[in-house]
């Protein structure tokens, strides 16, 4: 072969070779990412969504006798929260009435009618744990109280008959029976003779230990013989069917001044540690009146 024609081939393998090298290095560093390094120069996206609050409980206020009342009494106003959920309650009152209330803090108070007739509003609010603040009214009407026409009593001549003591009636509970089904948080009622000076008291008993119901650290309302207090059958935070078909006591007693400190220094003891271990035994000065046993719901 010609030396001309050597060298033409030659300079044609040098440009195939320079050809194919390049190509093979731009090919490398050309290369497709594969997935998994897509995957990396893709932003992971960030959950924007917020959590759903939890609804406020519902918030009833049960007015006893009821929203009417004579100039100069009372009735009890205690607050229900479904589900339950111990919050802090703070009370207020404006109007033409001129009422008042026996404590501004707790789930109960008692409202008492000013000397004029008018419209009270009584409001209550509190605050969730979420930070909702959440509030109910009621209106209540002072009237003035019916004036009974005299009559002229019928005078029969009797044997003249030794005069004898009239027993004063007990503490009674009205509204419970043994053997009812009740929810974890009920209200008791029940009366009291107008004379009675010690305290009432609605006592829990289950599982050998002795549970005091309070009102703000405190023993039952007493309005014009009647008397009201929230009783609480079980832990109420917990899920209904964990206390269900449970066998409670309610006991009803009057605690005299040292009793009804003792009852006081437990609650107070409780709501400093968040335990309520119940008591072993009942004070000394109290005296029972009622005591059944209630099933839970």
């Amino acid at each position: 072969m010609p030396t001309n024609q050597v060298r033409n081939w030659i300079r044609f393998l040098s440009f195939v070779l320079s050809f194919v090298l390049v190509l093979v290095i731009t090919g490398c560093a050309g290369a497709t990412p594969t997935p998994a390094s897509i995957a990396t120069l893709i932003p992971t996206p960030v959950s924007t969504a917020t959590p759903v609050p939890k609804p406020p409980p519902a918030v009833i206020l049960n007015v006893t006798p009821g929203p009417q009342v004579a100039i100069g009494q009372g009735v009890a106003i205690v607050i229900k929260v479904e589900p339950y959920e111990k919050l802090e309650w703070k009370w207020s009152v404006t109007g033409t009435g001129g009422g008042q209330l026996n404590s501004t803090m707790g789930e109960q108070v008692v409202y008492t009618a000013g000397s004029k007739e008018g419209v009270d509003i009584v409001v209550v609010e509190a605050k969730t744990a979420s930070g909702t603040t959440i509030k109910q009214t009621v209106a209540l009407t002072s009237v003035a109280s019916p004036t009974a026409m005299p009559v002229a009593p019928i005078v029969t001549p009797r044997p003249s008959i030794p005069p004898t003591a009239t027993p004063s009636v007990g503490v009674t509970l009205t509204n419970l029976q043994s053997d009812q089904k009740v929810p974890c948080e009920t209200i008791a009622r029940g009366t009291y003779p107008l004379d009675l000076k010690e305290y009432i008291w609605p006592v829990v008993y289950i599982n050998g230990r002795y549970h005091p119901q309070d009102e703000a650290g405190k023993a039952a309302s007493k309005v014009g013989g009647n008397w009201y207090q929230t009783i609480r059958f079980g832990d109420c935070t917990r899920p209904p069917e964990y206390d269900r078909g449970k066998p409670f006591q309610l006991i009803v007693v009057t605690a005299n001044d040292s009793a009804n400190a003792e009852f006081e220094r437990y609650i107070k003891a409780g709501q400093s540690t968040n335990a309520w271990p119940g008591l072993i035994e009942l004070p000394p000065g109290i005296k029972e009146h009622v005591r059944i046993v209630v099933i839970r719901q």
